[in-house]
């Protein structure tokens, strides 16, 4: 596994205090992956995050984008340009949604 990835995980098991957030904000999302939340609203209107539901106005993410962020830091350190990325993650969500694949499958 990635050092990038594995340093995401890391970061991604509690909130603050130590207790898990079912549902972080952005500045919790970029606390985890340590990914400045600029850059994942960029993510996000870019099509390589999926649009986070919306609690009073703020962006309230599930656990799975910090997985997800770690993939795009992945793909952008080898060198994927940002439609390769998109063109990546939308064939990803498309394989999991339609269970072609499953995640952890080798």
């Amino acid at each position: 596994m990635s050092s990038v990835v594995t340093a995401v995980k890391a970061r991604s098991t509690t909130g603050t205090r130590g207790r898990l957030d079912p549902a972080p904000v952005v500045a919790e999302l970029a606390r985890r992956t340590g990914v400045a939340a600029s850059a994942l609203r960029y993510y996000e209107e870019r099509g390589l995050l999926p649009a986070p539901g919306r609690i009073s106005g703020q962006r309230r993410y599930s656990e799975s984008p910090v997985g997800l962020v770690g993939i795009i830091m992945l793909l952008r350190d080898v060198g994927f340009s940002l439609a390769e990325q998109r063109a990546f993650m939308t064939s990803r969500a498309v394989a999991l949604t339609s269970g072609v694949a499953s995640p952890g499958a080798n």
